[in-house]
């Protein structure tokens, strides 16, 4: 699993995903786009985008 996966501190996961989580409500209610969606970011190079 750890192959498939990765490992993340699970300070720093929480703080990803809360941080995803909060540009995705910004992207589609408050119709804000910061554009952290729109593919990796150098903020948070442990984020792979799957398409």
């Amino acid at each position: 699993m750890q192959q498939a996966l990765g490992t993340i501190d699970p300070n720093r996961s929480i703080e990803v995903q809360r941080t995803y989580v909060a540009a995705f409500f910004d992207k589609h209610l408050r119709h804000r786009n910061s554009h952290l969606l729109d593919g990796t970011s150098r903020h948070y190079p442990d984020v792979d985008f799957v398409r």
